[in-house]
């Protein structure tokens, strides 16, 4: 009887447990009669912005000076003076800061001493060796006596020589305590100050300041490379001149004026880097920029720039961040009729008022997913929000 009654407890457990399983399958997320589902994925849509533009590229690129030089001394020695002020303009050729010369005065004398003793000794071994050349016509040297007169003028010739070059040395080691401007430009701060000994020559010369010629001034631009290849298309048909044959127009602006209107500095590019970059995929451009006083643009600061290219009549516009890059290629989403989500493969141009051109692949009427890409799959529906495409503000 026991057994039996634990038997039927059993079961009635097992029963237990299917039905409170049964139930746990009938209210589960996605299960049969789930009413508690996960809601679609909300993204925002909006369809392109259409208009006639010119294909401006807008990129960012960093200013560098046209010239620079660091200054540092060619010889050793206590600085004596320092002859500029922080920050002026200076002329190739000023002297900027003067090495106490009194040792490299001294060195000078001592070697103009012994240029005037080796050249005493050279002009009396010229005359004795004209007066044995004279007694050997007559037989009354020896051939090995002038031989040996003849070689003490050789000696004493190259004595002159090597002293010449020692007083020449000396000379310029004194030139080179004044310390002088290799360029036109602005001067930065003094970097060691006066009564500080500082070290010359080609081993680890000291720092004494640099030297900037910024009017006018270069920006390096990286320019990506589907850019690249849209300039290369509009060069191959003759709709764009390629920089390595004519400087071609530019226009900038400060990055940090972003209130400023439109872009109202002009340069020119004028070179381009001959093959991109491995490792980043870019092509290094360099432009030149008129920079008259009171400087306007300096070294180091970033600017924005737009790089022209063809005109285009009903242009298609969406965010550079709508595309995807996928092992195909690139992709945009769409959503179909019923909020499903459309893969379009789609080609590319450059960007244009901060937004990206889209050569083909989007029609006018596409509702484009703008914002949420990274999470929507193809076929899934979506719930969407209503967006709008503005471009930049020029």
């Amino acid at each position: 009887m026991g057994r039996v009654l634990r038997g039927l407890g059993l079961a009635a457990g097992f029963c237990a447990a299917l039905a409170v399983a049964g139930c746990a399958q009938g209210n589960s997320p996605g299960g049969p009669g789930d009413k508690g589902a996960l809601p679609p994925l909300k993204v925002t849509v909006a369809t392109p912005l259409v208009k006639t533009i010119t294909e401006f590229t807008d990129v960012t690129g960093t200013l560098k000076a046209i010239e620079r030089v660091e200054v540092r001394p060619q010889v050793s020695g206590y600085i004596d003076k320092v002859l500029f002020k922080d920050g002026a303009e200076v002329k190739r050729g000023d002297v900027l800061v003067r090495i106490d010369p009194s040792l490299y005065k001294a060195d000078l004398d001592k070697a103009k001493g012994e240029l005037a003793g080796a050249e005493a000794q050279a002009k009396l071994s010229a005359v004795e060796e004209a007066r044995y050349a004279k007694l050997r016509t007559s037989s009354a040297a020896s051939q090995d006596e002038y031989d040996q007169v003849a070689g003490k003028k050789s000696v004493n010739d190259a004595n002159v020589l090597t002293a010449r070059a020692n007083a020449d040395r000396a000379q310029k080691n004194l030139d080179w305590t004044d310390v002088r401007a290799k360029i036109d430009g602005r001067v930065d701060r003094i970097l060691v100050t006066e009564g500080n000994l500082v070290s010359g020559g080609t081993a680890a010369p000291t720092l004494l300041t640099i030297i900037n010629k910024t009017d006018p001034i270069y920006a390096y631009f990286d320019i990506d490379e589907q850019t690249v290849l849209y300039y290369s298309e509009l060069i191959n048909a003759g709709k764009f001149t390629s920089v390595r044959e004519k400087n071609v127009p530019m226009e900038f602006r400060l990055k940090d004026t972003k209130d400023a209107d439109g872009y109202p500095y002009k340069g020119e590019l004028d070179f381009a880097a001959t093959e991109l970059n491995a490792a980043t995929g870019s092509l290094t451009v360099r432009a030149v920029i008129p920079n008259p006083k009171p400087y306007k643009f300096s070294a180091g600061l970033f600017v924005r720039a737009r790089l022209p290219g063809a005109k285009v009549e009903n242009a298609i516009l969406i965010p550079d961040a709508a595309v995807v890059v996928d092992g195909a290629g690139k992709i945009v989403y769409t959503l179909d009729a019923d909020n499903k989500v459309v893969v379009n493969p789609v080609k590319t141009g450059p960007l244009t008022e901060g937004l990206r051109v889209i050569v083909s692949g989007l029609k006018p009427t596409d509702r484009v997913v703008v914002r949420g890409v990274q999470r929507v799959q193809a076929g899934v529906p979506v719930e969407p929000e209503q967006g709008k495409i503005t471009p930049d503000a020029k």
